[in-house]
């Protein structure tokens, strides 16, 4: 139950640290408007494929317990 809880915690924090990196783009002061626009494409080129990451390294990681259990 524990290596679970952990699995599942160590992949939704990746995904937060993400979203949370996209976020901080998103309201950028105006001083850095020239890298605004740039700054909001690459997190959220790198947020969206996270999802899907993170779902995988839950299914590996599960599975891996499971063989090591048995």
């Amino acid at each position: 139950m524990y290596s679970t809880m952990r699995i599942v915690g160590e992949s939704g924090i990746l995904y937060t640290l993400t979203s949370i990196l996209l976020f901080v783009a998103w309201i950028m002061p105006a001083k850095y408007k020239k890298y605004h626009v740039e700054m909001i494409a690459i997190c959220a080129a790198i947020n969206t494929p996270m999802i899907g990451i993170t779902f995988n390294l839950i299914l590996i990681r599960v599975a891996n317990q499971r063989r090591i259990d048995y």
